[in-house]
């Protein structure tokens, strides 16, 4: 058992929520009359409405017509978080829930866009020659954190709220300062807390969010058996690109210039 230490991210409930269900994870839809949640490929858009491709000769497919009416399809749909590696904790599941309709013309197409951003798939050229877009309109969400009672943030504060940009590259990120930018790590953990005893010390990344990281510190002179020390570590702003990222890591060096194209001769 590790020592207990502060190490919860600033982020509210709200984010989270559109942090998960943003994408980048496995989606299960759950709709009326069908006994079995539908794993389903989805984004959100701008405003956190999620977007669900379905082909048309599908369970998914299937399902959600037998669940509609004139007015909507009932989807509640869920993305639990997977965490970057085995002894990190996680960040629960979220919950989106309202009324999904079928997108046609010019609908389609922007949400195709949208989609695309997020999720590229070849199967967006199709749209109405095999595979349909439901867009869902958020009536309500959850958010079920690994411990402790669920919360409901208001839907408003949902829309309102900017999914974390680290989140889809945060496994990327983790595992490739574990297995290649150690030292940089440790001098960079060093640099932003000080005061936290990094010297001397294997740093080894757990979770990194846009508020900063999660790192377990370990003595390689303490007996067998003594567990790492687990803190947080916060960085001097929010982050609001992951490129960011790699400033905090290697502070003052300069951006690669990109190279002049070579002009063709005629």
């Amino acid at each position: 058992m590790r020592s207990p230490h502060p190490t919860t991210s600033p982020a509210g409930p709200a984010e989270i929520v559109r942090t998960l269900v943003s994408g980048h994870l496995p989606g299960l839809a759950h709709v009326p009359h069908c006994p079995v949640p539908l794993p389903v490929r989805h984004v959100t858009d701008s405003a956190g409405r999620p977007l669900i491709l379905v082909r048309y000769l599908s369970a998914a497919a299937d399902a959600l017509w037998r669940a509609g009416d004139p007015t909507g399809t009932p989807i509640a749909l869920a993305v639990a978080d997977v965490p970057p590696c085995p002894d990190a904790p996680g960040l629960g599941r979220a919950w989106a829930s309202g009324w999904g309709r079928p997108l046609i013309g010019d609908d389609a197409r922007d949400a195709a866009v949208e989609f695309a951003t997020t999720r590229p798939s070849g199967d967006l050229l199709a749209l109405g020659r095999g595979f349909v877009l439901y867009r869902v309109e958020v009536a309500a969400v959850r958010w079920e954190p690994p411990a402790g009672s669920a919360v409901e943030p208001d839907p408003a504060e949902y829309a309102g709220a900017e999914p974390d940009p680290v989140h889809p590259v945060e496994r990327a990120l983790v595992a490739g300062l574990a297995g290649h930018h150690r030292g940089e790590l440790a001098a960079m953990v060093h640099r932003l807390a000080p005061g936290a005893g990094t010297c001397g010390r294997i740093v080894t990344p757990v979770r990194i969010d846009r508020y900063g990281m999660l790192v377990d510190l370990a003595d390689p002179a303490a007996p067998d058996g003594v567990p790492a020390r687990r803190i947080r570590v916060d960085f001097p702003a929010p982050l609001s690109d992951p490129r960011q990222f790699v400033a905090l890591l290697r502070p003052g060096r300069r951006p690669v210039a990109p190279r002049p194209a070579r002009r063709q001769q005629t």
